[in-house]
């Protein structure tokens, strides 16, 4: 559902991969990462509508049909 974003997702925000930190809608903290660079990462606060939902990996990196 679009403008509702679910804990521990995966998101698109302004082009950067992001994880969302928290569900709701309105802002919600999201964590911004590069798996290359993965103590750079940080949190920010976004709108939820903002965010571009990625597809879910799982187990072996399969993608759900």
């Amino acid at each position: 559902m679009r403008g509702q974003a679910h804990q521990g997702h995966p998101y698109l925000h302004n082009g950067e991969k992001v994880i969302s930190m928290e569900s709701g809608k309105g802002y919600v903290k999201v964590l911004f990462f590069d798996v290359s660079r993965p103590w750079e990462g940080f949190t920010a606060n976004v709108l939820a509508h903002k965010l571009k939902p990625l597809p879910l990996r799982y187990l072996h990196g399969q993608l759900p049909k």
